[in-house]
């Protein structure tokens, strides 16, 4: 037994080190008042990235204009993916928020794309002329919403960080200061930490 369980200990210990070391990366170092210093190469390959967040399930749709945009196509951005639909209230409230985020947040890498649920894209076009919407549109489909977990409640909005990982998903309507601090961690999170600042 006394064999057995020393192989399992050992089995286990570079698992258990491993986990140690991400401790102290974030905590011990949370309490200096600058990172520990980095080789030059180092700190270009170095990602503030959770390695458990999961990947976003890349996607095709068209946009009211009739191209083709992929999710893919925004890899090193962060992006806020808004699931939305004309006759959702609180969508509505949350639009002007999100263009708001885009005019802030788009110079440092923010993309927010919003995927409309309705069934006419004619009404989509109208009603996001209405709202002067300042963020790519796109025609959402059920199988898009089953990708992401669907049938969605609307509005939900994920969070994708720069990598491609979902930092955060909220459903129903949240406040533009939720919003806020979930694109400020999807920004930052994937940056190598020379450029985090």
């Amino acid at each position: 037994m006394g064999v057995y369980l020393m192989k399992r200990f050992l089995s286990v210990l570079p698992l258990l080190l491993a986990m140690a070391t991400m401790i102290y990366a974030t905590f011990g170092n949370a309490q200096k008042n600058s990172p520990p210093a980095l080789q030059k190469d180092d700190r270009q390959k170095t990602l503030i990235s959770d390695p458990f967040l999961p990947v976003a399930p890349n996607f095709e749709l068209k946009s009211l204009n009739g191209s083709t945009v992929r999710l893919s196509d925004y890899r090193g951005k962060a992006v806020l993916l808004n699931f939305w639909a004309t006759w959702c209230v609180p969508c509505k409230t949350e639009m002007p928020w999100l263009e708001q985020m885009q005019q802030k947040y788009g110079p440092q890498g923010l993309e927010v794309i919003g995927i409309a649920m309705d069934d006419s894209p004619g009404a989509v076009r109208k009603f996001v002329e209405d709202m002067h919407v300042n963020y790519i549109m796109l025609l959402g489909t059920q199988i898009v919403g089953r990708l992401y977990g669907g049938p969605l409640g609307l509005p939900t909005t994920f969070f994708i960080d720069r990598t491609g990982k979902i930092t955060d998903q909220n459903t129903g309507l949240s406040s533009r200061t939720q919003i806020e601090n979930e694109i400020k961690l999807a920004l930052i999170n994937g940056v190598p930490l020379s450029k985090a600042k």
